[in-house]
């Protein structure tokens, strides 16, 4: 029985706005069925241009000769990717808030930054033997069957080539259809690319001007044979094309590389370069070449020697490339894991350089060209093999080498083994290989994969080779922690290319109260026909340190570490802030401490510091839902705790116990309430306490925002200037004195606290302390900003605890959010804010007329009226009139309040409305 491995890995993306992007530029996917609207320059849709404003801002279509997939066609895997655009944006602006404002718009598909790509060459090591990795791989014997044909080409996607080299130049692909005359002849957008293309020069001559590391790459796929002089590529007559897309070790244009390697109909695709960035746009470039244009994408690893992803090797539909040393074993460089398909010799490879040379070089960089000359070697022998079933033909005809050396340690994330050229050449193709994919994993709830969820994954499978026998698939874990409810699907017999779809019989299965924070769940799928056999994997993280509020009006997530609406360091992953069904409207939140200790300002929280994220907070339990909750009114009630001192940074001895409630009853539909119990668990007293919740609120575009401060109603809110988004803040209950700050998050801050480049310790901390009630005043369309809304200042010692509460809330107009503040501070004590019971007008001896009013209110009483005040909802005592029956109410903003009218039989309030 043949065991063999395949992975399959759920990709998260992970945008970290690090410095691994081109800077002032935006890769933008608009939706095809907007394509009547696009043309190569300009996008003619309105949303779209209205988030640039009049910033200078310059639309390319990324490729503008590809083609889109037929209308009528039945695979529906192949993606359009005519309608990607390069966004050129004016320098200073902020890149990160375009990306995320197109990303809100109906007609995006997808907007990110141009992630930067590095080569993954490592240093040399001169003392093994030339070559020695054909032997390893058979490559002689492989050979003698199939020698390469040159009309097999094979793209090197690097930084650039030796067009002189005489061990290159016997193999070199010149394009005869469009010689160099500065004509583009054969009409495909390049002008004479002969050789290829220089993406980096914009020419048909793709010289690494001395960059060595494509150069040697080419070699080792490409060298020509048995010209009396240097080496012998893995790919033998395979025709080489060298397509520049970078200098020396940094990748800027590797995706178009591939699309135009992939338009011009070459075979396999080597791409010995990558990052840990993901990025839809490169996922869609690769899912182009492969599945639109049947090449192969062949890529390295990485050379971080550890178990992470790295792009392009761990995108779907690549063959993913890991390096082994002259003794078979895996290199102590190479990047690991589930995902990676396929071991190659990738150190101390001997191959051309710069100017007729030749040297040593160790990389995955370097395995990734050996699998991709023998890939061109299965494509010359079965030229009718898709690029994703020549993938599966390596995959299948390996040498095991698991037991060699340490291998056995990495288990089975290493791949199917080491590649072997001769067996893949060797006798027909009839074997099958079923791989399960286009995986839909879901909890038909929330998503958060919390415990007691039931999971169910569907998917296709998929049989790439020959036709198989009657296939079960059976699913698996090591994991205690998860008990299964259907282990298993009936495939049944598959042909070649034959296809079957679980999607509507899933497997499941469901997590039980053992598992752990953020468990990390391996999930073996075992299927055979009782012959064939293959095990895939699919990794997933469950119960998630973070929960979903979706029972009300307001969609939040809530994170075990203090983070509000989106719980990671790259705000990917949460729900943000959303109020009936609108879009997100929060960008980054969170619950932070600041005190004194011995004189010392400390500030504890997961809130940006200016270009990256402190991380002080850290989980002591897993959040959790309580589902047993003493008032049968809450829809919703969570549990947390965390601290400082399993943090990152700043620590003094800080335990937080955080409850989160939400309700679904009329009047409290707009809320949710934030309790926080802060426990001095250290020696020291914790002098001038402030407890905050940082809100960088981005309502519709960030840009036109403007910020206040409602005192009566203790109400941080913010609001967009074109006056149909609604509002959304943050109210103070409880103990303390409110405190808070609007930033101006522009360059200089507007003559606030400047945290528009940095945020560090003492500018937190002085928010926390002072006051700044107005943001985005400066102009009348008003701009990006944030808010703090803070309480104390309280004295912790050493064992004490200290309870602050907040709400987050929602409204369509501020009178809105008025009427929530105020039903939320009655759910918390149960009483109007001045305290006193209010009576419903048809009940009460008194009236008020009229009501509601703009200037003059009369009380009329068949009782002696003795004394009259005025309460805003928040309990503060506006005006105290005696011995008169008329309320001046005429200079009052609009709102809600409640009048107190004191007579000989007892105290009264009712309710007035203002109005404007």
């Amino acid at each position: 029985m043949r065991l063999l491995f395949w992975t399959v890995v759920l990709l998260i993306p992970n945008l970290i706005f690090g410095q691994t992007f081109e800077e002032n530029v935006i890769i933008l996917k608009i939706k095809p069925e907007y394509k009547s609207q696009l043309s190569d320059t300009g996008i003619q849709i309105e949303s779209v241009n209205q988030v640039f404003g009049a910033t200078e801002v310059k639309f390319s279509k990324k490729f503008p000769f590809s083609k889109a997939p037929a209308v009528n066609k039945s695979n529906s895997r192949e993606v359009d990717i005519t309608t990607i655009y390069k966004v050129e944006v004016n320098a200073g602006k902020n890149l990160e808030k375009y990306i995320r404002e197109l990303n809100k718009l109906t007609e995006v598909a997808y907007a990110e930054p141009h992630y930067l790509d590095f080569t993954t060459l490592t240093p040399n090591d001169p003392d093994l033997a030339l070559q020695y990795h054909l032997t390893n791989i058979n490559a002689f014997t492989a050979w003698g069957i199939q020698p390469g044909a040159s009309s097999t080409k094979i793209a090197i996607i690097d930084t650039g080539t030796d067009i002189d080299h005489p061990d290159l130049v016997g193999n070199m692909y010149t394009n005869s259809s469009d010689p160099i005359n500065g004509v583009d002849d054969d009409g495909n957008g390049y002008i004479d690319d002969y050789y290829g293309w220089d993406f980096i020069d914009e020419d048909g001559i793709p010289d690494g001007d001395g960059a060595n590391h494509g150069v040697h790459v080419a070699g080792i796929a490409g060298a020509k044979p048995n010209n009396s002089i240097g080496i012998a590529g893995t790919g033998y007559n395979c025709s080489i094309v060298s397509i520049r897309t970078g200098n020396d070790q940094t990748i800027l244009y590797g995706y178009d590389g591939i699309v135009y390697a992939a338009d011009q109909g070459f075979d396999v695709i080597n791409c010995s370069w990558g990052s840990s960035s993901y990025s839809q746009y490169a996922q869609d470039v690769v899912t182009y070449a492969s599945v639109n244009q049947n090449a192969l994408v062949v890529a390295a690893s990485g050379n971080n020697g550890q178990d992470n992803y790295f792009y392009p090797a761990a995108y779907d539909y690549v063959l993913s490339v890991g390096a082994t040393n002259a003794s078979d074993e895996v290199t102590s460089f190479t990047n690991y894991g589930y995902w990676l398909d396929i071991l190659a010799p990738g150190q101390s490879i001997y191959s051309t350089m710069p100017d007729g040379e030749y040297n040593y070089n160790s990389g995955t960089s370097m395995a990734a060209p050996v699998v991709s000359g023998i890939a061109g070697l299965v494509k010359s022998q079965y030229s009718s093999l898709t690029g994703l079933q020549i993938a599966e033909r390596l995959k299948t005809t390996i040498t095991d080498i698991s037991n060699v050396g340490n291998n056995s340690t990495y288990g089975d994330k290493m791949g199917f083994g080491l590649v072997n050229a001769y067996e893949a050449l060797n006798g027909i193709v009839s074997g099958p290989s079923v791989v399960y994919e286009e995986i839909q994993i879901s909890d038909e709830n929330d998503e958060s994969f919390a415990v007691g969820d039931t999971i169910r994954i569907g998917g296709i499978f998929t049989n790439y080779l020959g036709a198989s026998d009657s296939l079960s698939a059976v699913m698996s874990s090591t994991s205690s922690n998860i008990s299964f409810i259907d282990s298993s699907y009936a495939i049944g017999e598959l042909p070649a290319s034959g296809t079957v779809i679980n999607y509507n019989n899933p497997f499941s299965f469901i997590i039980t109260d053992s598992a752990s924070m953020n468990e990390e769940l391996v999930l073996t799928l075992a299927i055979s026909d009782g012959t064939y056999s293959v095990a895939q994997y699919i990794e997933l993280t469950v119960n998630v340190n973070y929960l979903n509020v979706t029972v009300n009006n307001i969609n939040t997530s809530i994170g075990g570490n203090s983070s509000i609406g989106k719980i990671d360091a790259a705000k990917q992953v949460g729900l943000g802030f959303t109020y009936n069904g609108s879009e997100n409207q929060l960008y980054e939140s969170g619950f932070m401490l600041g005190f004194q200790v011995n004189n010392l300002p400390f500030v504890i929280d997961n809130i940006r510091d200016g270009q990256s994220v402190d991380s002080d907070f850290a989980a002591d339990t897993t959040i959790h839902q309580i589902f047993n909750s003493s008032n049968s009114d809450t829809a919703f009630q969570s549990y947390a705790a965390f601290g400082d001192l399993n943090g990152n940074g700043d620590s003094v001895g800080v335990t937080v116990i955080n409850q989160v409630f939400a309700y679904e009853s009329e009047g409290n539909e707009d809320y949710i309430l934030l309790y926080y119990d802060i426990v001095n668990k250290s020696s020291n007293t914790l002098d001038s306490l402030y407890a905050s919740i940082f809100t960088d609120w981005d309502v519709n575009s960030y840009d036109e925002n403007k910020s206040a401060y409602d005192e009566d109603y203790r109400l941080a809110y913010a609001y967009s200037t074109d006056g149909n988004s609604g509002y959304y803040g943050v109210q103070h209950l409880g103990d303390g004195t409110p405190v808070v700050y609007s930033f101006d998050n522009v360059s200089g801050g507007n003559g606030g606290i400047d945290i528009y480049n940095s945020f560090n310790t003492t500018q937190k901390y002085k928010a926390m302390k002072s006051g700044r009630t107005e943001g985005g005043s400066g102009s009348s369309s008003g701009n990006d900003i944030i808010q703090m809304t803070s309480v104390g200042p309280f004295t912790l010692t050493p064992g004490d605890t200290q309870r602050v509460i907040f709400s987050m809330l929602a409204g369509n107009t501020l009178d809105d959010i008025q009427e929530a503040a105020d039903s939320a501070y009655y759910k918390i004590y149960n009483q109007s804010p001045v305290g006193t019971e209010v009576i419903e007008q048809e009940q009460s001896e008194v009236i008020l007329y009229p009501n509601p009013a703009s200037d003059i209110v009369n009380c009329i009483s068949d009782q002696e009226i003795e004394e009259i005040k005025v309460f805003s909802l928040s309990g503060l005592c506006l005006k105290t009139i005696l011995n008169s029956n008329e309320i001046d109410i005429s200079q009052f903003k609009s709102g809600v309040y409640l009048i107190q009218l004191k007579t000989n039989s007892g105290i009264e309030v009712q309710k007035l409305l203002k109005q404007p």
